[in-house]
């Protein structure tokens, strides 16, 4: 465990150079070079912001990888600790900077019903990533539509990016609820993206504590806001 964490934080702090942009959980269609990968830690704390100093009730942790192969394709891994789900997934993209960028993605997805279960269940996700042209200069919409064959419903996601300067960006994402049977609500989140070289740094509070748009397209059954941060860190030329 030791030597991993030293090596977690390698990772980390070795230079690079900036790369494309992040929203919070949306998928932005990928700007990453051929054999360029990326590795994610995102954090979700389960208390609320207003005890937040009070109660310590652990948090929601995913990690993912992806990596850039030519042609525009794309293979990604992630693992989300609440349901011990595994992602797996490929992709492929197109941009032009009049109309904006599409990447479509496909994944298996492997999970446990429940958290004590011993037993794995399986499906498919599949997902189309749209990235509008930029407004003014400084705003990129963003959408997500998906469809989940283990719940066998769809799913919907909308963001913007607001760029205040080259290195600082406002984010916020929307998820209406498409589960009309359900009790869930609109799942509301808003972030600001601190952007070095080689790495992004996101710091979030929303009325979830999901992680993936997968699950984030369900809504959200909570009344409180909850704290997270997530870091992206480039690896290769």
């Amino acid at each position: 465990m030791k030597k991993t964490i030293i090596l977690f934080f390698f990772i980390l702090i070795v230079p690079l150079r900036a790369y494309e942009r992040s929203m919070l959980d949306l998928h932005l269609p990928s700007e990453l070079e051929p054999w360029q990968m990326q590795f994610t830690v995102r954090h979700r704390f389960y208390q609320p912001i207003d005890e937040f100093l009070d109660d310590q009730s652990g948090a929601n942790v995913g990690l993912g990888l992806r990596y850039a192969f030519p042609f525009s394709l794309e293979a990604s891994v992630q693992y989300l600790y609440s349901s011990r789900e595994w992602l797996t997934g490929v992709s492929y993209h197109q941009s032009s900077k009049k109309v904006g960028s599409v990447q479509i993605e496909a994944y298996y997805l492997s999970l446990k019903p429940s958290y004590n279960s011993t037993d794995r269940e399986s499906g498919l996700f599949v997902q189309l990533a749209l990235k509008g042209p930029f407004f003014f200069k400084r705003i990129t919409p963003v959408m997500n539509a998906g469809y989940d064959t283990y719940l066998k419903k769809p799913g919907l996601g909308l963001g913007v990016d607001l760029a205040l300067s080259k290195k600082i960006a406002l984010i916020a994402e929307y998820y209406p609820s498409l589960n009309a049977d359900h009790d869930e609500k609109a799942g509301t989140s808003f972030g600001i993206v601190f952007k070095t070289y080689g790495h992004h740094f996101i710091i979030q509070a929303g009325n979830n504590t999901k992680i993936s748009t997968r699950r984030l397209m369900r809504g959200t059954t909570e009344e409180d806001f909850f704290l997270g941060f997530t870091i992206h860190r480039l690896l290769g030329s």
